[in-house]
């Protein structure tokens, strides 16, 4: 028989080196420990690493990262030291181990974009003395993210916190964890999670960057002005500013004309569609001269569209055929009176530099650009809000529209301007008016003055204004 006579060895009789890179070391002590307890011994180095067969931390700003978090009794371990000499340390055998009770809470995620959120949480414990070296989020597009995912950290404590989650990518789903650390542990708290929003559109040449909803489904870019045509040179463009108006020279209409004019009669594009007014300087009070497609039932955009104005090349619009096109009633109606915004805020009466109209305003405006009285109020006067050209530069960058009261052209034998600028605003609408009451041979459109506001139907040969639009893809 062979007897073996001795005593277990004490932790601290049994030193361990560390030298340079990898190092193999075994762990002892018959208990489990938190790695930062059990080396409490030494510092380790910034970028230290230490690794299971399946699991590894590495250490940075003064505490462990990763899956390893502690020591379990007889298994191995490597070691990677970044010290450029052998250091020795010894287990610690006698630890003192706090219990902390953390608790941890995620904050729902807030003011979402394309590519950012903001998110935080709320760090609770039983002991006010607790020590909590750092707190943050991470984040992933799995469940149940860690800090071997993406991570953004503030200072330690107890309390609420907040932090903003950058680089994200469009339309993704995000998974997002609040955390806290100790010099042992991370503590994390329950996930919550989130989606980024789809990119917007880029507005197209010509058009202004607010984005309307003129149903549940469909969003559109205004024009950056209402639609001008000059005979003399056959050219359609956009008014360079929103507020600008032809006035008086749409008396003055005919195919030689070298002014500007901007109130057409219906379906007067310049193409042959079929009807017989169909030049924009077409006059005449026989309204069954301006059916679209020589039909009385027909809207601009039915055959081939090209009653519509927006099928015109527009100079300084894309400068291409058919890029454009004019609201539907239907579609005005919704714009004006049923969409949903995240103002709650839809139109506004306004006077412009000068020019009175109606402020038509994008689905994400935001009342900090401007504070604007009576919105949504068809009884307003123009005078409700009165912007100035300083701040006209903010609002329209803003993606506001503006459609100024450009009068109507009306004919009276021959034809001639019906002085109504600045006083009432008249707009083409693409489809027809349908009322038993009243002709066939009248189409939609909106009209608004200085206390009213409202669509209806009208003769097809006044002269009104046009202001076109792109569907936003």
């Amino acid at each position: 028989m062979l007897m073996l006579l001795g005593h277990r060895a004490a932790a601290q009789e049994i030193p361990i080196t560390l030298n340079p890179g990898w190092n193999w070391i075994g762990y002892y002590l018959p208990f489990e420990q938190p790695l930062t307890v059990a080396l409490g011994t030494f510092t380790p180095e910034d970028g230290d690493i230490i690794k299971s067969q399946n699991s590894y931390s590495i250490y940075q700003n003064g505490r462990w990262y990763g899956s390893l978090t502690s020591f379990a009794p007889g298994l191995g371990y490597m070691y990677c030291s970044q010290r450029t000499t052998s250091i020795t340390f010894y287990f610690n055998a006698n630890p003192t181990v706090v219990v902390l009770t953390l608790t941890v809470t995620t904050a729902a995620p807030s003011e979402i974009t394309e590519t950012s959120a903001v998110s935080g949480g709320e760090v609770l414990c039983d002991d006010a003395g607790a020590v909590v070296s750092a707190r943050g989020v991470c984040w992933g597009t799995s469940p149940s993210p860690t800090l071997e995912d993406n991570y953004i950290e503030v200072e330690g404590g107890l309390g609420t916190f907040s932090v903003t989650m950058d680089n994200l990518l469009p339309n993704t789903r995000y998974y997002v964890k609040a955390y806290a650390a100790t010099p042992d542990s991370v503590y994390y708290g329950d996930q919550v999670t989130f989606r980024t929003k789809v990119p917007a559109p880029t507005a197209p040449t010509g058009a202004l960057n607010g984005l309307f909803s003129v149903s549940a489904t469909q969003q559109v870019f205004f024009s950056k002005g209402n639609l001008q045509y000059r005979a003399s040179t056959n050219t359609w463009r956009f008014a360079e500013n929103q507020y600008d108006c032809c006035g008086n020279g749409n008396s003055h209409i005919s195919s030689t004309y070298n002014g500007w004019i901007d109130l057409f009669g219906w379906g007067t594009s310049g193409y042959d569609h079929g009807a017989v007014c169909y030049q924009p300087w077409s006059g005449g009070i026989n309204a069954s001269n301006y059916l679209a497609y020589g039909c009385a039932t027909c809207a601009l955009f039915d055959e081939t569209g090209k009653a519509d104005w927006g099928y015109n090349t527009i100079s300084n619009g894309g400068n291409s055929e058919n890029l454009w096109r004019t609201l539907t009633s239907e579609e005005y109606a919704y714009l004006l009176f049923q969409r949903v915004t995240a103002s709650g805020a839809r139109f506004a009466k306004v006077c412009v530099n000068g020019s009175n109209g109606i402020l038509l305003l994008p689905d994400n405006w935001n009342n900090e650009v401007y504070s604007l009285s009576k919105v949504n109020n068809r009884t307003a006067s123009f005078n409700s809000n009165v912007i100035s050209a300083a701040d006209w530069v903010a609002v329209e960058i803003a993606g506001a529209v503006f459609l100024p009261a450009a009068g109507s052209r009306a004919t009276n034998g021959s034809l001639v301007y019906y002085d109504l600028l600045n006083s009432r605003g008249f707009y083409w609408a693409s489809d027809i008016w349908v009322d038993a009451s009243a002709p066939v041979e009248r189409s939609c459109f909106i009209h608004f003055g200085n206390t009213n506001f409202k669509t209806g139907g009208t003769h097809r040969f006044g002269g009104l204004s046009v202001r076109l639009v792109q569907n936003a893809q």
